[in-house]
């Protein structure tokens, strides 16, 4: 789960001195979570009074309404709860961008860092924007569906907005709000400022876990966007796990249209705020990531925030806190006391676990707590809680008793953990991290650095109090943290002077874990100014002495002004590296300041080369993305290596690698995760297998570590298809999982065919066989020959089949492997037909052809002697060229013989039935010898022609019907010979006839003579009498 920064978003009430510029272009982040039967409704009210110019609708692109505005909240459903009301609002302005507004008769103001500006060129014209957001709860709350106002938004609608078409100007409410009838959902809110023009951006979401069966429960997204164009449709679209969102205003190639479904408004003109209800199988159990996809053409859209409300399993937030109850000095005893509470919305069933990783440096003593069961084993303290925990309540603390080892010194850095049973959608509480410098106890600071302008003389729990410390547990890198110095005196803000005064400070930055920076530095810069960067930081979470060289060599002058504790001044922290730091202050007087130690992480991992190892030339991914396709170009055969690197990337526009990630104490892991892919409809691609329901697959290889915020790894997929692949760190520094955008990765090919005939019979020593010759077969019979689709380590690829199956053939050559055809050009003659196979044909990787290879001559006297057969398998539809003509391919062969049946001569009287032995025989080069292996072939009682009758049994030209076999039935083979039993031709039918067998076609008959009514002997055989 990403952690979410609270903090920022809280309500600050308090009306700053100054109006510094807002930061520049903010990416889209994850802000605040609600879990809990919820959903979300909200309205929007644009000052434009007219669409864009079209044809003749009379439009007109600069028409505003610049008084007080109504909108019109309709969609909260009776008997709902309202749990959260954010305002937002933007326009069209350079100076003086408007952070303060009216809503519904109160003034509110965007805290600063809901302050958002950006700045769009194009053409070479520069339009700047501007947005702000504030919290309205209570308002709202209190009011319910009603009709608010808004206004006191001054916004520019002349140039060069105005022909440019993107005055902009207008208000939209979101409206988050529990009933027991809704889904159980996790729902978050992400917000930033980005434009999209002529270029996409993807979202990578977490912070939730969909049920597993998911059933028919759903889940929804929206998203609060400015500056839509109904007129301008190229490939505009929203994307939720690649498949298009689209409803009765929405088209799904014009998704910014000035039309919003939140309130099915049609004419919200420079507004999209648009809702949609996802269900399977776009969402699909057990999912714990989504990836959402804004794409735009030429409409410029400027994106303000996202809406994520994902059907989820029972959660709930528990939280821990640690505190350190003395200083840590060598060889004595020191205590931490750890404290773990619920916030709800679920009572945590148990158990409940907490684990705190000591450093080495401190020696376990013992750890209790009422209802908890600890111990220790490899500096690992484990305590359970086996009870429940309800929400709104604290567990009795645990009493964790070490002692700092005699030779303990420097920075001390303990962390506790908690886990239980439930999903707990606010992982930035699930640790608590207590810094100590040994000897030295903490830094009690004199100044502080806040989220908004403090009260004079009140304490931060007061109330009344405008202001908190800043929090921060978990930033990502690269984004501009808002916050002021503010002075206090014994933890109170307190005014300097009645006048201004300009206080000489320095700021530096000090590493806790890495220990030292790998050259990036942090900055400190007053918001609107350039960046002012730090030195590199202190080492090892140390304070550096007044006079260190990490503290720079300048001061710098930060105003208080009279009667305020807090600076006039916004200023922005950013540090664009990874790893536990911490933000310090000091002044002439040696006066200390201090964030305290958080967390920089990695906004994401990023899969970002995907290339082929061992491949000449070396080929790069081909699978779409977001979406993929069977369509998708080949990539590397099944089996074959390929190698992918993952990059720690930070946020900000402009995303960097943070150089550190990997260099941390315990070094990260990383796992490889891949699955399924899914098509356009967002359903698995259905012809592959998968372990289970979230179409997890398995992936071989492994990555290496990180080096300079990069790693690679060699995998490997051992089947055909098309995978999601990801990489996974589970935890970073206490702080929860890292979110990964994940990439399609294929299409998988076989890496060969392989082709095994199975001769219809087998090799003896009248009938020998070569190398690799599977058996034999007779001119013109069939033969079965699997055609099997392999990868690279010979294994069959089972999803060789439906979409990623394709047409294949058979040809024949005279050796494996060879190049000489078989039958060949010259002489000419052999054939080899019914070789061909759909792809269709092809289940589970397999596909059974029976193809037949026929001599020039098929006929009893035929001497065509035996003929190697090998047979080649390739692809005949597509670009892939999977053939069997590899190195490591089976080309199978048979030997083509030219056979007969010869039926033997008989004879007998007419009155009794006469047997007719039947002999099946192939050509050698020692002539004609018997099938004794031939077990297959068949004769039914049918297939005996009779001719060449004589006497009795003629019936003119004809014999008579009278000569046949006693049974129809068919009889096969044994060791080449079969006996068929003839009727009797009846009293008076004497004479003979030929009879021929004339199936199958691939043993032509030799017929035998038949006589019926013989000569009999003059014997007389007498009883012996006694």
């Amino acid at each position: 789960m990403r952690a979410l920064r609270k903090a920022l978003l809280a309500g600050l009430g308090a009306l700053l001195l100054a109006a510094p510029a807002a930061r520049a272009d903010t990416p889209i982040k994850q802000v605040k979570a609600f879990a809990g039967n919820i959903n979300f409704t909200g309205t929007e009210k644009s000052m434009r009074t007219l669409p864009n110019p079209s044809g003749n609708n009379g439009g007109d692109a600069c028409a505003v309404d610049e008084g007080t505005l109504n909108m019109s909240l309709t969609g909260l459903p009776s008997g709902s709860t309202v749990l959260s009301a954010q305002l937002y609002w933007a326009g069209s302005n350079s100076a003086p961008q408007q952070y303060t507004v009216n809503f519904d008769g109160v003034t509110v103001t965007a805290p600063a860092a809901r302050q958002f500006s950006l700045n769009y060129v194009s053409a070479g014209v520069s339009r700047p924007f501007f947005a702000g957001a504030a919290d309205v709860t209570g308002q709202v709350r209190a009011k319910g569906n009603a009709v608010y106002t808004v206004g006191g938004l001054a916004i520019v609608k002349g140039a060069p907005y105005c022909t440019n078409q993107t005055v902009l100007g207008g208000f939209q409410l979101l409206v988050v709000y529990s009933l027991p009838s809704e889904t159980f959902r996790v729902l978050n809110i992400y917000e930033g400022f980005q434009f999209i023009s002529n270029s996409s951006q993807s979202l990578v979401l977490s912070n939730f876990q969909t049920p597993n069966p998911i059933g028919t429960v759903t889940g929804r997204v929206g998203h609060i966007t400015w500056e839509g164009d109904a007129t301008l449709n190229d490939s505009e679209y929203l994307q939720y796990n690649g498949v298009a969102m689209q409803d009765t205003l929405n088209n799904s190639d014009n998704q910014f249209n000035s039309a919003s479904s939140i309130d099915n408004n049609a004419a919200s003109y420079g507004i999209d705020f648009d809702a949609y209800t996802v269900r399977s199988p776009v969402i699909k159990g057990g999912d714990t990531q989504a990836i959402t996809t804004y794409r735009s053409g030429q409409d410029l859209v400027l994106l303000n925030a996202e809406i994520i409300a994902a059907p989820n399993v029972p959660a709930t937030d528990r939280s821990i806190t640690m505190t350190l109850n003395n200083t840590l000095a060598p060889s004595l005893p020191s205590i931490y006391t750890i404290t773990v509470g619920n916030n709800g919305p679920l009572t945590e069933t148990g158990p409940i676990v907490v684990r705190d990783t000591l450093p080495a440096s401190l020696i376990y003593t013992g750890a209790s707590g009422t209802g908890w069961t600890c111990g220790m084993a490899a500096q690992v303290v484990t305590c359970t809680y086996s009870g429940t925990m309800a929400t709104g309540t604290t567990l009795p603390p645990i009493t964790l008793r070490v002692t700092p080892a005699a030779n303990a010194s420097g920075l001390v850095s303990n962390t506790a953990r908690v886990s239980g049973s439930l999903f707990d959608y606010d992982s930035s509480n699930n640790s608590a991290t207590v810094s100590v410098r040994v000897g030295q106890g903490g830094i009690l600071p004199v100044y502080v650095f806040t989220d908004g302008v403090c009260r004079h003389g009140l304490p931060f729990n007061d109330s009344g109090q405008t202001c908190k410390r800043i929090s921060l547990t978990t930033v990502t890198a690269n984004e501009a943290i808002p916050m002021f110095v503010t002075y206090t005196v014994n933890e109170v803000p307190t005014s300097l002077d009645t006048v201004d005064t300009t206080v000489k400070m320095k700021f530096a930055l000090s590493c806790h874990n890495p220990a030292t920076a790998n050259g990036r530095k942090a900055s400190f810069t007053p918001r609107g100014a350039s960046a002012i960067p730090l030195e590199l930081c202190a080492q090892s979470g140390l304070v550096p002495a007044s006079s260190a060289a990490e503290w720079g060599s300048a001061f710098r002058d930060v105003v208080l002004p009279a009667n305020s504790p807090t600076s006039a001044v916004i200023y922005e922290f950013n540090y664009a590296d990874a790893g536990r730091v911490e933000l310090l202050a000091i002044d002439q007087a040696g006066k200390l300041g201090s964030t305290d130690p958080f967390v920089s992480r990695p906004r994401e991992l990023q899969l970002t080369t995907v290339t082929s190892v061992g491949i000449t030339p070396s080929r790069n991914n081909q699978a779409g993305w977001p979406t993929a396709s069977l369509s998708d170009g080949a990539f590397v055969p099944a089996g074959s290596t390929f190698r992918v690197q993952v990059q720690a990337m930070s946020g900000g526009i402009t995303p960097v690698i943070t150089p550190n990630f990997g260099r941390e104490d315990v070094p990260v892991v990383l796992t490889v995760k891949a699955r399924v892919a899914t098509d356009a409809s967002g359903e698995f691609f259905p012809d592959m297998d998968k372990k289970n329901d979230f179409g997890d697959v398995d992936v071989g290889g492994g990555f290496g570590a990180f080096s300079n915020g990069v790693a690679s790894g060699d995998l490997v997929f051992n089947d055909v298809g098309i995978i999601r692949l990801a990489a996974e760190v589970s935890d970073y520094l206490g702080t929860g999982p890292i979110d990964v955008l994940p990439v399609n990765v294929g299409r998988f090919y076989p890496h060969h065919f392989d082709a095994v005939p199975a001769g219809t019979m087998n090799c003896h020593t009248q009938l020998p066989c070569a190398a690799g010759v599977n058996g034999a077969a007779y001119s013109k019979q069939p033969f079965p020959v699997q055609l099997l689709a392999r990868n690279a380590l010979g294994a069959t690829t089972r999803n060789y089949r439906g979409g990623f199956a394709r047409a294949a053939a058979l040809t024949a050559f005279s050796a494996a492997q060879g190049s000489s055809a078989n039958p060949p050009s010259t002489p000419a003659g052999s054939v080899l037909s019914a070789a061909s196979a759909a792809a269709s044909s092809f289940a589970d990787g397999v596909a059974t052809l029976t193809p037949v290879y026929t001599f020039p001559t098929v006929n009893a006297a035929s001497t065509i002697p035996p003929t190697n057969v090998f047979l080649r398998g390739a692809e005949t539809s597509g670009t892939d060229g999977v053939t069997s003509k590899v190195s490591s391919a089976i080309e199978g062969g048979l030997v083509i013989v030219s056979g007969r049946f010869v039926a033997s001569h008989g004879y007998g009287s007419e009155l009794l039935p006469m047997p007719l032995r039947l002999q099946a025989q192939f050509f050698s080069s020692s002539g004609w010898q018997l099938s004794s292996s031939d077990n297959a072939s068949s004769l039914a009682g049918t297939d005996l022609t009779f001719s060449g009758c004589t006497k009795m049994l003629a019936a003119g030209a004809q014999c008579k019907p009278v000569l046949a076999s006693t049974s129809p039935a068919t009889v096969t083979l044994q060791n080449g010979v079969i006996s068929i039993r003839l009727a009797a031709p009846g009293a008076g039918n004497y004479g003979s006839a030929n009879v021929t067998p004339n199936k199958p076609v691939w043993l032509p008959g030799v017929y035998g003579r038949l006589t019926f009514g013989t000569y009999r002997a003059p014997y007389i055989y007498l009883r012996e009498m006694h």
